[in-house]
C-alpha cells in the first residue's frame, strides 16, 4: 500500500480521524494526501476579477486553512510523506472521487458524520455515491475513534466469488500488521446450507490467498447488524469490512439497503471498510 488519501472538512471534532488516517500511514509506510473539498461563494457584486483568478484565491486561502489545521493537530508529526490538496466542487462526493480518480489511492478514508460536522458531510446520498464509485477501497472511521494497532479484522461474506478478490485487498492492509482476518457469515432464516458453503468458499479461499491468519466464523443472529455488533464487540474488532455490489443481494446490500448508512453511521465504535466492484 503506496498511497493513502484522507478527506477532511477541517472540524476540530474531525481531528481522531485525521489522526487515524496519519497514523494508519505511518504504520505502513505509505504517503498521505490530506484533501480538503471547497465551493465558491455566490459573487453578489460586480467584479473586475476573472472567474478563473477568484477560483484560484479561493483555492490558495483554502489551502492556507487546511495547512494551518494539519499542523496545528498533527504538528510535529508534519512530514514529507504527508501532502495537502484541495478541490473546487459544489459537491462534496463528486470532488473526493475526482480526486480519486485522477491521484490513483490504494485507500480512501473518511470521518463518519455526527452532529458536529459541516454540510451533512460523509451521510445519506454523498456517503452512498463515495461508496458506490471509488475505485478503491473506503474506510469510514468514526470521529471519536482513537488509532489502535490492527490486531483484528471482521470480513462479513455472503460466500461470493468476488469475496475473494475483497479478502486479497484486505491481506495488503492486515499483514504489515500480521493482523489476523476473521471471515464471518451471518446466515438467514431462510438459508439451509450455510455451513456447506462455508466449507467450499474456505477451500476455495486457502487455494488463492495465501495467508496464515484467517479464521472462519458463523453467527446467528435476529439481524446482520445486530449479529456484527455484537462480534464485533465480542472479539474487539480493529475494523469491519464488506464488500459493496450493485445487486441489493449483496451482504452490504442487505446491511445497508435504503439509506441506512447514516444508522450503521451513529452505531458503530470502529471503523468500516467499503471495498466495491471498481476496486477489483
Amino acid at each position: 500500500m503506496k498511497t493513502i488519501l484522507y478527506a477532511t472538512d477541517c472540524t476540530r471534532h474531525a481531528t481522531p480521524a485525521l489522526r487515524y488516517a496519519y497514523k494508519l500511514s505511518e504504520q505502513l509506510d505509505a504517503k498521505l494526501i490530506i484533501l480538503s473539498v471547497f465551493d465558491l461563494p455566490p459573487v453578489l457584486v460586480a467584479t473586475i476579477r476573472s472567474p478563473k483568478h477568484l477560483s484560484k484565491m479561493a483555492a490558495d486561502e483554502h489551502m492556507m486553512v487546511l495547512h494551518n489545521y494539519c499542523s496545528r493537530y498533527l504538528k510535529d508529526s508534519m512530514s514529507s510523506n504527508i501532502v495537502l490538496d484541495v478541490v473546487e466542487s459544489p459537491s462534496i462526493a463528486d470532488g473526493i472521487l475526482k480526486r480519486c480518480h485522477a491521484l490513483k489511492p490504494d485507500l480512501l478514508i473518511l470521518g463518519m458524520k455526527d452532529e458536529h460536522t459541516l454540510r451533512g458531510y460523509f451521510s445519506g446520498n454523498i456517503a452512498n455515491a463515495i461508496l458506490a464509485e471509488s475505485p478503491c477501497p473506503v474506510i469510514m472511521a468514526p470521529n471519536q475513534f482513537r488509532y489502535r494497532k490492527l490486531k483484528t479484522l471482521i470480513y462479513a461474506t455472503d460466500f461470493e466469488e468476488r469475496d475473494i478478490e475483497a479478502i486479497k485487498k484486505l491481506v495488503a492492509l492486515a499483514a504489515p500488521y500480521e493482523a489476523e482476518i476473521l471471515v464471518v457469515h451471518i446466515p438467514t432464516k431462510e438459508e439451509y446450507s450455510g455451513m456447506e458453503q462455508m466449507e467450499w468458499f474456505k477451500e476455495l479461499l486457502n487455494q488463492k490467498v495465501d495467508y496464515p491468519n484467517i479464521r472462519f466464523h458463523m453467527i446467528f443472529a435476529a439481524s446482520v447488524q445486530e449479529g456484527l455488533g455484537s462480534y464485533a464487540e465480542d472479539v474487539r474488532a480493529d475494523l469491519l469490512v464488506m464488500l459493496q455490489r450493485a445487486s441489493s443481494r449483496s451482504f452490504f446490500g442487505k446491511l445497508l439497503h435504503g439509506d441506512q448508512v447514516k444508522a450503521m453511521e451513529t452505531r458503530s465504535k470502529i471503523p468500516i471498510m467499503s471495498i466495491n466492484e471498481h476496486c477489483l
